[in-house]
């Protein structure tokens, strides 16, 4: 399974940047299997040494990531039935899925997502996953914990090695787990100096406008 990610910075002023993402979907004429997620400004918990992030919407598509338009000098021209998209979008990439892991909670109508950005060098990857394989099953047995999905990415931007999206019930389940001292000695001294952590929830309107519902 392969999916793309897309991580929006609005910059401030969310008003129209919001409505020109709209369009952009309303417009797209290519195959529309993607979630919208709105980050959560208001969310406040101890990260450790996560950070936090600028993102302010994230797109997960499963679909290849759109052509880059080309200008005249690159030897080419952009199709003017393509929609871009405001600069302020910054990171675009594809990964694929390489570790999936499910709780006993059963899914909500509004659940909370948490996504985890990191930057890995290419030599550090094999020493990530054994951590993180470490924290997921920990995870697993926390209440409240419904689903995760790790991907490693494979094309554009190299911003990310890894993205994790983990689905929890609530932010208390989430911080419950997450500030519990075996959780911290898995993590402590490791990536998480290197990751952020995105707290966000499914945008319905942006993605019923993405055609996913």
């Amino acid at each position: 399974m392969k999916a793309t990610f897309r991580f929006f910075e609005t910059g401030g002023n969310a008003g129209p940047w919001r409505q020109e993402y709209s369009k952009m979907f309303l417009q797209d004429e290519r195959p529309k299997r993607r979630l919208v997620f709105r980050c959560d400004e208001a969310a406040s918990f101890d990260r450790g040494n996560y950070r936090g992030s600028p993102v302010q919407y994230v797109e997960i598509g499963a679909r290849p990531p759109p052509p880059q338009h080309r200008s005249p000098d690159a030897g080419g021209a952009s199709n003017p039935r393509e929609t871009s998209i405001s600069p302020a979008a910054g990171i675009e990439l594809e990964g694929r899925l390489i570790r999936k892991a499910r709780g006993g909670a059963l899914t909500c109508a509004d659940p909370m997502v948490f996504i985890t950005t990191c930057q890995i060098g290419s030599k550090q990857a094999h020493q990530f996953l054994a951590q993180f394989n470490a924290a997921a099953e920990y995870m697993k047995r926390q209440p409240g914990f419904v689903r995760l999905h790790l991907f490693e990415r494979t094309s554009g931007d190299e911003a990310y090695r890894f993205i994790n999206v983990a689905e929890w019930t609530s932010m208390g389940a989430f911080t419950a787990a997450f500030k519990t001292s075996e959780f911290r000695g898995l993590t402590t001294g490791g990536f998480d100096q290197t990751s952020e952590i995105i707290v966000a929830k499914l945008d319905r309107a942006a993605t019923i406008a993405a055609g996913h519902c």
